[in-house]
């Protein structure tokens, strides 16, 4: 009987810690939604090496990286960049507003 026990608790002891690790792993590395992040308008001559540059407090990725996002996210590619467009860049909107802030004050 008693290793019965030990079995069903190390059962119980495993699933529990299975889900719990699932959970985290699903929340920690889910990215935050797109409608989440700033959105700019492209100005003439902007590119995005010059936008990853000029938003690089704001975010903590590589140039590489940012490019790499931008034209994933908004499906475009570096030459595909139109005055007047908006593109969505990896910048959280509420990290962007609070920089505005900052530099007003």
């Amino acid at each position: 009987m008693k290793k019965r026990t030990n079995s069903l608790t190390y059962y119980v002891t495993f699933f529990a810690g299975l889900a719990l690790f699932s959970f985290i792993i699903l929340n920690v590395s889910k990215e935050p939604e797109l409608d989440q992040y700033a959105i700019v308008t492209v100005k003439a001559g902007d590119t995005l090496w010059g936008l990853a540059n000029e938003y690089q407090g704001n975010h903590q990725l590589s140039t590489v990286d940012f490019i790499d996002w931008v034209e994933k996210q908004n499906n475009i590619e570096k030459k595909d960049l139109k005055e007047g467009e908006e593109i969505y860049i990896p910048v959280l909107k509420e990290k962007l507003n609070n920089a505005l802030v900052a530099k007003t004050q």
